[in-house]
């Protein structure tokens, strides 16, 4: 082979390496894009599932802080200030189960007339429950949690299902 035939044959070596590894690259984006909107579906379906759940039982005259009451709490925390949050605090501010704080990742970015947000990671006051409304990550707010608190961690679905 030649002088020049060696430099082509690099050259379309190259550029063929080149695209395999841009392929890859396009394929893993998509694959991170494809799980994001997956996961970003089953997250709006559990949301509309807690909705759905929590209109029934509201329709049933039943209501969230007479079911913390029954299993004897007094004093909570609210884990989430998104949508599901804000809604909780609202039920529950006219019902016998006093919101002591909430919990936020962006606790920073919150500003909240009803009670004092803290991030996660900062010093908590006692409780005797702290209500996850995030409830897609339940799991691994519990696990962090009960490294932070010493009261059970309860998950806002569970809530709106079982009372």
């Amino acid at each position: 082979m030649t002088k020049k035939g060696k430099y082509v044959m690099t050259a379309v070596l190259g550029a063929v390496a080149g695209i395999a590894a841009e392929e890859t690259t396009i394929g893993k984006l998509r694959k991170k894009a494809m799980n994001r909107t997956k996961e970003d579906s089953m997250k709006f379906h559990e949301f509309y599932s807690i909705l759905l759940q929590w209109v029934h039982m509201h329709n049933e005259g039943k209501k969230i802080g007479a079911y913390l009451k029954k299993c004897g709490y007094h004093t909570v925390a609210i884990y989430g200030m998104k949508e599901l949050g804000e809604e909780l605090l609202y039920e529950l501010k006219d019902s016998e189960v006093e919101v002591k704080y909430a919990i936020d990742r962006n606790a920073d970015e919150l500003c909240s007339d009803a009670c004092h947000v803290y991030r996660p990671e900062e010093e908590l006051e006692p409780v005797d429950a702290v209500i996850v409304t995030a409830v897609h990550w339940f799991d691994d707010i519990e696990r962090d949690m009960k490294k932070r608190v010493s009261c059970p961690i309860l998950s806002l679905e569970d809530i709106v299902y079982e009372a």
